[in-house]
């Protein structure tokens, strides 16, 4: 199933790159990217993933939280 999920990050170079490898690695399809910044050095990145269950999804979760620059990352529901 698809599921929605927004990571808050620092704006740098590389950051995208690397939640992109972390999910990939983990075996899942990015169905969708959206990235905005705003003008305090933070960006926001959502992802539509294609996950086969929460298992896979939570384990996601905590490999783009271990990136460098990450400040935070949600499922978004609804």
């Amino acid at each position: 199933r698809k599921v929605r999920v927004r990571a808050t990050t620092r704006d740098q170079p590389g950051v995208l790159a690397k939640i992109t490898n972390a999910i990939s690695s983990s075996g899942i399809n990015i169905a969708g990217v959206k990235v905005t910044t705003d003008d305090q050095g933070r960006a926001q990145q959502n992802f539509e993933l294609w996950v086969a269950n929460t298992k896979t999804l939570d384990t996601v979760l905590k490999e783009i939280s271990r990136v460098r620059g990450v400040l935070s990352v949600d499922r978004v529901r609804g």
